[in-house]
């Protein structure tokens, strides 16, 4: 987690036992264990998501909510990065419009 964190984000400070709570209490994220397991992912491989190319584009929408509930920006501009690219490509192939979830502004 350090290697890949954000200093200032919730697992660096987990890791580092700067959560502010009382010595020897066990912390507990109450999140969806489905996105964290991308989380994890992202950061064991060194702030990379090999697999984001493959994810469902409502997946990384609540992925993206999820970086900022995490304080992880770098997990959050990847995420975007990503949806950028599937939006000039389809806007590439005409398809836009037939988006649901992307617009035209």
């Amino acid at each position: 987690v350090r290697r890949a964190a954000s200093t200032g984000s919730l697992l660096h400070d987990l890791v580092d036992n700067n959560f502010g709570a009382p010595e020897g209490a066990t912390p507990f994220l109450d999140r969806s264990p489905d996105l964290f397991e991308h989380v994890v992912a992202w950061h064991r491989n060194g702030g990379t998501l090999p697999s984001i190319m493959c994810l469902q584009k409502s997946v990384l929408e609540d992925l993206r909510f999820e970086s900022g509930f995490l304080v992880e920006p770098k997990l959050a501009n990847d995420v975007t990065a990503e949806l950028r690219r599937r939006e000039v490509r389809l806007r590439d192939n005409g398809q836009l419009s037939q988006d649901p979830v992307i617009r035209r502004q």
